[in-house]
């Protein structure tokens, strides 16, 4: 997943997941407990510095077993844009 500084909009990880019973969630960022619940939880990025970037992992575990998921949020290169009446590329 990509970003930038200063993203006008915010980046929205969820996680979700399914069992019976209803499994406790744990995301962290960079190891950093963030965010608990049941099921399904939420962390919304305001991406306001470089240190807004890392690894986002969530852990859910009930009676019947565990499972985990990852991704990872990076920053975004320079856009590169094609101005079609000067036929030049800006960045």
């Amino acid at each position: 997943m990509y970003s930038f500084v200063n993203n006008p909009n915010a980046v929205k990880i969820v996680c979700e997941f399914f069992g019976y019973p209803l499994p406790n969630i744990t995301m962290t960022k960079n190891g950093t407990q963030l965010e608990v619940g049941q099921a399904t939880v939420t962390h919304m990025i305001a991406v306001t510095e470089e240190s807004s970037f890392g690894s986002f992992h969530c852990f859910a575990i009930n009676k019947n077993g565990n499972a985990s998921h990852a991704v990872e949020l990076k920053k975004a290169g320079k856009q590169l844009y094609y101005c079609m009446n000067e036929k030049r590329f800006s960045i």
